[in-house]
């Protein structure tokens, strides 16, 4: 009989693995319904886990948004440098890429913001891991675009690299209101344009 029962018992899971469930179900429920309005029950309840075994991993709902953002902010940088690498000597091209990919996230179907400024901006908080994490992956990408931009503008990089960011971050804004037909797609056309009309060294 004794056996039979641990025989007949779930494998525990890791604690990594534990984590990854979370976070996917905390990816998943965050982006559709937003941060606040998803309650830690209902996490706990969408993963199939034990609510001891949520709080293990992560003790407080702000550890968990922290961590969500984390583990995005890593993903689409690792995407944005996947395409620097890719055209190592075309920094242009590169940032035609990113744009390129910016578009067709702004073109999904379901839609509805950045999330860094969605959940950043449910807190108010300036230390807050939602706020702090945003601040750092926009710190992070306009690192990226200052690195492309100088080299084809060596004197005037970092100008543009910021005028490419602001541009970013306001088709992200538009497009989760009025769609990327409004002035999202416009905004795009403009940071094309402008990294079509800089001189070359």
């Amino acid at each position: 009989m004794t056996s039979q029962r641990q025989g007949s018992r779930r494998p525990r899971s890791s604690r990594d693995e534990r984590a990854e469930l979370i976070l996917r179900t905390a990816s998943r429920l965050f982006t559709a319904h937003g941060v606040h309005a998803v309650g830690m029950d209902r996490l706990v309840a969408e993963t199939g886990l034990g609510k001891m075994s949520v709080y293990r991993v992560f003790p407080t709902k702000d550890e968990l948004v922290g961590a969500y953002l984390d583990r995005l902010a890593e993903q689409t940088l690792g995407y944005i440098d996947a395409d620097i690498e890719r055209f190592a000597d075309q920094p242009a091209r590169a940032l035609l890429a990113i744009l390129d990919a910016i578009e067709t996230d702004l073109r999904r179907s379901d839609f509805r913001g950045c999330p860094f400024g969605n959940a950043a901006s449910e807190f108010d908080r300036a230390d807050h891991p939602a706020r702090r994490v945003a601040r750092t992956y926009r710190s992070r990408l306009l690192e990226r675009l200052e690195r492309l931009t100088s080299q084809i503008a060596p004197d005037g990089g970092p100008s543009l690299a910021r005028r490419l960011a602001v541009l970013i971050d306001g088709a992200y804004l538009s497009a989760a209101h009025l769609g990327w037909d409004g002035p999202a797609s416009e905004g795009l056309a403009l940071a094309r344009a402008l990294i079509a009309a800089t001189r070359r060294p």
